[in-house]
């Protein structure tokens, strides 16, 4: 996948969640435009959870975008904020 072809995904109006497909199979969630990165190189990826973990990816390794239908965004609870 390029940069380009991402920033599609990031940009579309209106916004639709998607997931990014690993070459492992694994999906993960972009839940928002604010919580994916691109980096300056363009060549990975940060995407960040609810919870603010975050993953870095290479963008030539990750095959595909898959939007699916709105799925409500994970909810903090107390044990989450707490520091």
């Amino acid at each position: 996948m390029t940069a380009e072809h991402l920033r599609q995904y990031i940009m579309a109006v209106p916004f639709k969640p998607f997931h990014l497909r690993t070459i492992d199979g694994r999906r993960v969630p972009v839940w928002h435009r604010d919580f994916i990165l691109i980096t300056p190189t363009q060549n990975h990826v940060i995407v960040f959870q609810a919870n603010d973990a975050f993953e870095m990816f290479d963008l030539s390794l990750l095959p595909s975008v898959e939007v699916g239908p709105p799925t409500p965004e994970p909810k903090l609870t107390s044990s989450d904020t707490a520091a």
